[in-house]
């Protein structure tokens, strides 16, 4: 669904009119529910990756340079793309006593992240790739002709979150708590959607020779298997 249709589900719904409750204000109650529904679980369509190219002698890096305007939430991970070696996160205050009167420069090992700022320890000694893996804040939608960003299916997950927002403004507490139960229902809907798709992917079990892999199949509860 798109912004206009979703206004105009709500519209033909509550019956409301533009003179009552503005278009302008039904985006930003489209767009408060989007980031209520990204604050509730780690989802798939949040995930990004970047690169940023460290500089010899230069510890700290702005996150801002990295995300490629994107806002990030949470840092999953810091890998080395030479290596495939992944950093590893520490406190920034412990990281400042540890390395406080230590100039060493060398292959990053670890990092901390501060005031919207990546510190890499030890001090990196050559130009190197690092590839960043993180979750970045939904984009606000804008336009009529914008959707969000998950699964079409459940677009309308967003319609009785805008209703219940309504019928608050119109004191109508009662259909308020009623449309927010519908909205907790579709979301939990779109949780189990993604839940089932992250089911379904490979699984692998052990390490080297002794290796097993399989895939979850959709709609069977067993196990497909092969050894490797």
């Amino acid at each position: 669904m798109t912004v206009d249709e979703i206004i105009a589900v709500v519209r033909l719904t509550t019956m409301v009119d533009s003179g009552e409750i503005s278009d302008a204000q039904l985006l930003l109650w489209i767009n408060e529910g989007i980031y209520d529904i990204s604050q509730r679980e780690d989802w798939p369509w949040l995930e990004a990756e970047s690169t940023f190219a460290t500089v010899a002698s230069t510890a700290s890096y702005a996150l801002s340079g990295i995300a490629s305007g994107e806002e990030i939430q949470i840092i999953r991970s810091l890998i080395r793309d030479a290596q495939g070696t992944p950093l590893l996160p520490i406190d920034h205050e412990q990281a400042l006593v540890f390395w406080a009167d230590d100039v060493e420069s060398g292959t990053p090992k670890y990092f901390s992240v501060y005031r919207e700022r990546f510190f890499l320890y030890p001090i990196p000694n050559a130009v190197e790739t690092i590839n960043v893996h993180y979750t970045k804040a939904p984009t606000e939608l804008s336009a009529g002709s914008d959707s969000p960003a998950w699964l079409s299916t459940f677009h309308n997950v967003l319609v009785p979150y805008v209703e219940a927002k309504v019928w608050q403004q119109q004191e109508d507490f009662a259909k308020a708590q009623f449309t927010f139960a519908v909205y907790y229902d579709r979301l939990d809907m779109l949780r189990r959607a993604y839940s089932r798709r992250l089911d379904h992917g490979p699984w692998a079990i052990g390490s080297g020779r002794n290796t097993r892999t399989g895939m979850r199949e959709p709609y069977r509860n067993d196990w497909t298997n092969a050894d490797v």
